[in-house]
């Protein structure tokens, strides 16, 4: 067995662009792009470039300028557009002295009052002031980029308009006794709430109240307030309490599901008046397909202009897939610049390895099929493509453009994988699709609070809606689904549920490969941990979240990375276990490698020693390791 340790890579601090503030001098609301679903980065390659962006509108609110840090190639100079349906809006130069802020006005911008949306294009054009040394893929880019809107926020006068367009922040309150319905619903609502705004980073939290005295929290701009209890009468009914608008979600055991699943569901635009009560609701999970296009896949059509050698790249996410995949086959089809002599060549690669390589001619087109290597697939896996004109890269300035595009009708097939590929926590949440169940030891507020945590970041790496049941653990546990386990304290989880790490009292036992005994360490004193683990039971794939003994740490742990959005999706290996003032661990368990490949026992050893004294926070340790 080998196995691996490693600390979970170090993200920085959410970026200003996940935030919404107001602007103290103007009054505007300032959204980062993030929010509205784009990265926190435009990047505009080449020498001439165009993107897409969509900008959503609150009721109210109107978009002035879409701001942020700009960068530009070293020795270069130009200008950045923004247009709408082919009309000029703007025309902004760049500036020479970089990085600097920037920002680009939206005069005239038209905006779909039915979509409560505005789509535009930026686009770049550069050149270069002589010989200068820049990287040919290099172009602008504009860092934590955000929309700024004029006016105020139209109170939300309907059911159906409740939910804004852009949401910052989703508070939902239940009773301090929550319920077994009032927990369903307050999950259910919430993963169905991330799932509306895709890969936001929407806060989605839960607080508790007395049930005789539920009352909102005082929410920030562009925030949301929702209440769910069984005492509360059936149906969504608007409120205000002290200023503050809310939604009150009511109804019996039976009833509060198909109230709070109403929503998000296909009818809720119907709701034109403060309460509605909903009727039972169909909630058909979301299968895959067995073929798809680029397009299906959420990328779209590409074109870049560069000197040199232009280059794209497009995205394979196996949760738009919906499920966990192996052999994936990308058709290519597109156009480029005609080479002026032999020896040019239209190459995919993942990372640093070619996965095809076709020569180029004066057709200027391509229309050919790349295999994704399952070694190299992720949950998102990134192809780029590359028109390569033969003989060394020119510096800028010293040679000519070229263009190369991509057509989004490609078709990608692929086939399922089980088990997954990649495994453990990169195989989340795909294989948790098309519905997951899951259950709890306790079923309190507290529970519901880390089931909503766990969910809702599930859900924002999926572009496909989870289904989710909720009940006890041991019923999650018999499932034939997959599931997500959370045992807080580390109690009542299934004897026949092998974890990558396991603790019983001060012995830590790591999960050895097929046939193999796990390593046992014996710990002085015992360790405390808070982990999130992937296993496999039978042909399931199932999601654990557990303590060594206090629940506190497994909060410690969520907390963590509920605090950047992109930590959850930077999870790797088979565990991420965190002790108490540490930073966490990541684990691999892999089966033996060849005996030219292994790691000396010693080695092995030490590395243990080490990850273990991470864990246990430098507490003092005996090691104790049982040999195969």
């Amino acid at each position: 067995m080998t196995v691996f340790f490693g600390t979970v890579p170090a993200v920085a601090a959410a970026a200003p662009a996940d935030a919404v503030t107001v602007d103290a001098g103007t009054g505007d609301t300032l959204v980062g792009l993030r929010l509205l679903g784009a990265g926190d980065t435009l990047a505009l390659p080449g020498r001439q470039s165009q993107t897409g962006v969509s900008i959503a509108v609150p009721d109210g609110l109107t978009p002035r300028a879409i701001g942020g840090t700009v960068s530009v190639p070293a020795a270069s100079h130009g200008v950045i557009d923004v247009r709408q349906d082919g009309r000029l809006l703007s025309r902004t130069a760049l500036p020479a002295a970089v990085p600097a802020a920037l920002l680009l006005p939206l005069p005239g911008l038209r905006v779909d009052r039915q979509r409560r949306s505005a789509d535009v294009v930026i686009s770049t054009r550069l050149q270069s002031d002589g010989i200068c040394t820049d990287d040919p893929d290099d172009g602008v880019r504009l860092t934590d980029p955000q929309v700024r809107y004029s006016g105020t926020e139209t109170r939300p006068a309907a059911v159906g308009a409740f939910l804004p367009p852009v949401l910052d922040a989703l508070m939902i309150t239940v009773p301090d006794d929550v319920n077994a319905a009032e927990a369903q619903a307050a999950v259910g609502l919430a993963t169905a709430v991330a799932a509306r705004y895709g890969s936001a980073p929407v806060d989605i939290r839960v607080r508790t109240a007395p049930r005789t005295a539920l009352r909102p929290d005082r929410p920030g701009p562009l925030a949301r307030q929702i209440l769910i209890s069984t005492a509360l009468p059936a149906g969504l009914h608007l409120r205000t309490d002290d200023g503050v608008d809310y939604l009150a979600i009511g109804g019996t055991d039976t009833e509060l599901a198909a109230q709070a699943g109403f929503l998000t569901s296909d009818l809720s635009p119907l709701a034109a008046t403060p309460g509605v009560i909903a009727g039972q609701l169909r909630d058909a999970p979301q299968l895959a397909r067995d073929v798809q296009t680029l397009a299906d896949l959420g990328v779209p059509d590409q074109r870049v202009t560069a000197a040199g050698w232009p280059q794209l790249t497009l995205g394979i996410d196996q949760t738009r897939l919906a499920r966990p995949a192996r052999d994936i086959r990308v058709q290519l089809h597109g156009t480029y610049t005609p080479p002026s002599a032999a020896g040019g060549r239209i190459v995919a690669t993942v990372g640093d390895r070619v996965i095809g390589s076709w020569a180029t001619d004066s057709g200027g087109t391509f229309d050919e099929w790349a295999q994704l290597p399952d070694d190299l697939l992720n949950r998102y896996t990134a192809l780029t493509v590359t028109a390569e004109y033969g003989g060394t890269r020119a510096d800028c300035g010293q040679a000519d453009l070229a263009t190369l595009t991509l057509d989004a009708s490609g078709q990608v097939d692929a086939a399922p994988a089980d088990p997954p590929v990649p495994a453990g926590l990169q195989s989340m949440p795909q294989m948790l699709m098309p519905r997951v169940q899951l259950g709890w030891t306790r079923g309190d507020a507290a529970d519901v609070r880390r089931a909503v945590s766990i969910m809702t970041h599930l859900q924002q790496m999926s572009a496909v809606r989870l289904g989710v049941d909720v009940g006890p653990l041991a019923d999650a546990a018999r499932s034939p689904h997959p599931s997500v386990l959370i045992a807080a304290d580390g109690e009542n989880l299934p004897r026949e549920l092998t974890l990558p790490v396991a603790a019983d009292g001060n012995r830590l036992t790591v999960l050895g490969g097929p046939g193999e005994a796990g390593r046992t360490l014996t710990l002085s004193p015992g360790t405390r941990y808070g982990a999130l683990q992937v296993t496999r039971t039978g042909d399931r794939s199932v999601l654990v979240a557990s303590s060594a003994d206090d629940a506190a740490d497994l909060d410690q742990l969520l907390d963590w990375l509920a605090a950047d959005p992109d930590r959850w999706s930077g999870l790797t290996g088979d565990a991420v276990v965190k002790a108490p003032g540490q930073e966490p661990v990541s684990v691999t368990a892999e089966p033996p490698a060849p005996a030219d490949d292994q790691p000396s026992r010693t080695g092995l050893y030490a590395g243990l020693a080490v990850a273990v004294l991470v864990v246990a926070g430098g507490a003092g340790l005996v090691l104790r390791l049982r040999r195969r």
